[in-house]
């Protein structure tokens, strides 16, 4: 972008220094028609510019203006120079043979006094030296674009010579004779057409330092002008005292050689500052870029360790390739970069995988996924790829950047996790079937035995002694607990059968189970405060389960000379419902909080409290099923405080 402004600004120049130097021409053509010396003079003590002069520079203008007009056209510009060589080289036979053949032919010169008619040699030069110089810089070659600017550059050294013999009024016998006889406005208008050159090529060669923000070309830029003027003008105001006789000649290049000095060590001096003061700069850049590159070097090595990494073209030619890459595919450097990524493709993807991996990075996006690639051995690995497009300047896409981590394990892994579960899900199913089966047979002979014991105890108990009662009395007591424990298995069992969630209103579910228990809340006169409950996502019946058995068990185990006082509590957490349960029980020890909610298992004889071990198992399976917690501990009334959590959020 900044070389098509640079050259928008240029081809914008050239055509205004063309225009100046066509209205040049025009005005010294109109004063010859009307023989006007002083437009062809100018200065009183200068040369004359001739007809032929003037005619060559309208061609010249014309030359530069018509390729403005469609720089990539090049045959009408070349075709206009021809006129200008033509003029030159008959000029050329005038001096050689000594001959007037334009002042003869075209207008005769009355007005000059040397070299009449013609247009001085180094005039001549400078319009064979454009030509060419045209012909270079318009050339497709940069060579030859580099050969004309520097042709121009002789053309502009030549005429600013010609302009400091006007500038510090030297006469024309003191002049160069080639350019004796060449007029000021003919130098300022080769200088117009030699930087119009240059300027057909503004981002190479001598001129491309106007367009660039390098520290050196602004150095150029800004020395440049005081190199150019300063001494032209130190020149004129010396030769001005020296001709008023303030000054002689000795005296004079004396003042100007110190004059000279004392600037040119100002400059030196204000640059040498800002030179050190930019490689100060540098020194700490240095050591900057030394840091970072370091630290991305660290980077780099890391990433090596564990990925493979490979940089290809938009045409997926592969640019550079890190050592992991060389390593997991056995193949060496130059293989892979010869090759591409053909060498580790497998046929276990179709052709609409890799086209859709295509279409995704040429739109610019980042893709990922799984790969299966082979080795140099025939070995295949899975991969996981990530596809990274990037951008240049203009927008579009110049490479890609790829990071290929092996996953090999992973998918094994993946495969056992399967099987895995697929063997418990069949282990769990034959468990469960297992579980309801053995619950139900068993039960059969307990009916027949509990049946046959009460049928046994109507009929021979006035016959029976007192043991043989008691004896009765342990087999119906023991069929009953048994029967018990296997409606307990059944129920644990079951716990997860609910699959539907819904929203459930825990002050509902406390309220039924209140009412539920009432028979034994009369009985010991227990006392329940319930506070503000929440409403939750989960498993209704679920839920009912854990509030049953955490109030029943707070009634059950009081203490025999206190009124059972139970306290219902809730705390919102930031990912959790948290539920509390406060007794005045008889409270348990902290070496048993993993036990408790183990199955069978009891702190207490049957003949104390009554029960199975089973209820705190059931809490723990469902909260667990909840994704909480559930755990207990001692409180201010000696008694015992069950917490429990319900994620709000479940998956």
């Amino acid at each position: 972008m900044p070389h098509r402004l640079a050259r928008f600004s240029a081809i914008k120049t050239i055509r205004g220094l063309a225009l100046l130097t066509i209205s040049f021409s025009l005005i010294v053509i109109t004063g010859w028609v009307s023989q006007t010396p002083m437009i062809l003079r100018i200065v009183e003590f200068g040369p004359t510019m001739k007809f032929n002069t003037a005619v060559c520079f309208l061609f010249s203008g014309l030359v530069l203006y018509t390729f403005t007009l469609k720089p990539s056209n090049r045959k009408i510009p070349l075709l206009l120079t021809l006129p200008i060589i033509i003029i030159c080289g008959v000029t050329l036979i005038e001096y050689l043979f000594n001959i007037d053949v334009i002042a003869t032919l075209l207008i005769e010169d009355n007005i000059s006094s040397k070299s009449i008619g013609r247009m001085s040699v180094a005039t001549m030069m400078c319009f064979l030296i454009f030509s060419l110089s045209f012909w270079l810089v318009s050339s497709k070659k940069q060579v030859n674009k580099q050969y004309g600017e520097s042709v121009a550059i002789i053309i502009f050294i030549t005429n600013l010579l010609s302009l400091i013999f006007f500038i510090l009024r030297v006469p024309i016998e003191g002049r160069l004779k080639v350019m004796d006889t060449m007029a000021v406005h003919t130098s300022l208008s080769f200088i117009f057409l030699s930087i119009s050159c240059s300027l057909v090529n503004p981002t190479i060669g001598f001129t491309s330092f106007l367009n660039s923000n390098r520290y050196g070309d602004k150095i150029i830029k800004s020395v440049l002008p005081v190199i150019l003027i300063l001494p032209i003008l130190i020149s004129s105001i010396l030769s001005r005292l020296i001709d008023t006789a303030v000054l002689n000649i000795d005296l004079g290049l004396a003042v100007y050689s110190i004059v000279l000095i004392l600037i040119g060590s100002v400059l030196i001096t204000l640059y040498g500052k800002r030179i050190n003061m930019i490689l100060k700069q540098k020194v700490e850049l240095e050591q900057s870029y030394n840091a970072v590159n370091q630290e991305l070097l660290d980077y780099k090595y890391a990433i090596d360790q564990v990925m493979s990494v490979t940089i290809a073209s938009p045409t997926q030619k592969i640019l550079y390739v890190n050592d992991m890459f060389c390593e997991t595919s056995g193949y060496s450097r130059t293989e892979i970069l010869e090759e591409g990524y053909r060498l580790v493709q497998t046929d276990h993807h179709p052709p609409e995988f890799y086209e859709g991996m295509g279409k995704t990075v040429s739109m610019g996006q980042v893709w990922r996924g799984e790969i299966l690639n082979k080795s140099k051995s025939g070995k295949t690995r899975w991969s996981h790829l990530t596809i990274i497009p990037f951008r240049n300047s203009e927008g579009e896409i110049y490479q890609h950047l790829t990071f290929e981590k092996d996953i090999s394990l992973e998918k094994k892994a993946e495969e056992l996790n399967r099987q895995y579960v697929h063997e418990l899900k069949n282990k769990n199913k034959e468990l469960q079937e297992f579980s309801y089966i053995a619950s139900h047979d068993l039960q059969e002979p307990l009916r027949t035995i509990t049946n046959y014991s009460g049928l046994l105890s109507k009929m021979y108990k006035s016959t029976l002694d007192k043991q043989g009662v008691e004896i009765l009395q342990f087999i119906e007591s023991a069929a009953t607990r048994m029967q018990t424990l296997i409606h307990d298995i059944l129920d644990y069992s079951r716990i997860g059968k609910e699959k539907e969630k819904t929203e459930i209103d825990t002050k509902s579910i406390v309220t039924q189970v209140i009412e539920d228990l009432s028979a034994l809340i009369n009985e010991t006169n227990a006392k329940i405060k319930v506070g503000n409950l929440p409403t939750v996502h989960g498993a209704e019946t679920e839920i009912r389960i854990v509030f049953q058995n955490l109030i029943n068990n707070a009634i059950k185990f009081r203490k025999i000379d206190k009124t059972p006082s139970i306290e219902i509590g809730y705390q919102e957490e930031k990912t959790n419902h948290k539920f509390s349960i406060i007794d005045n029980g008889i409270g348990i020890a902290p070496q048993y909080k993993d036990k408790i909610f183990q199955i069978f298992q009891r702190l207490h004889k049957q003949s104390e409290y009554t029960g199975t071990g089973i209820g705190l198992a059931h809490c723990k399976k469902i909260i667990e099923r909840h994704k909480g917690e559930i755990w207990f501990e001692p409180n201010d009334q000696q008694g015992t405080t069950f917490y429990f959590t319900i994620k709000k959020k479940q998956v």
